[in-house]
């Protein structure tokens, strides 16, 4: 079953999680809870995680698009990659 927003093991990360869901959804247009199931499947809500490729962040993103040291920079990585891929990136 996907992780929702509101399962008790986001919770630390939900300010986070919900603002880089909010500020994707403002920028693409594409709606908040789509970006708040992507969020949920590729990072499990953890801002700080990194896969074993390389990917890391809340979406996941891979290094070539650009940096994920921040939730900020994680929102223009995400940003990136949807501009050159769409929700494709994310296998949506």
């Amino acid at each position: 079953q996907a992780c929702r927003v509101h399962d008790h093991h986001l919770q630390p990360y939900q300010g986070r999680l919900l603002r880089a869901a909010v500020q994707m959804a403002a920028v693409t247009g594409v709606p908040q809870s789509t970006w708040e199931s992507i969020i949920a499947r590729e990072s499990n809500g953890d801002y700080t995680v990194a896969s074993s490729s390389g990917a890391s962040g809340f979406f996941q993103t891979m290094p070539g698009w650009g940096s994920t040291a921040t939730v900020e920079d994680q929102i223009q990585s995400a940003l990136n990659a949807y501009n050159a891929q769409g929700l494709s990136a994310w296998n949506y």
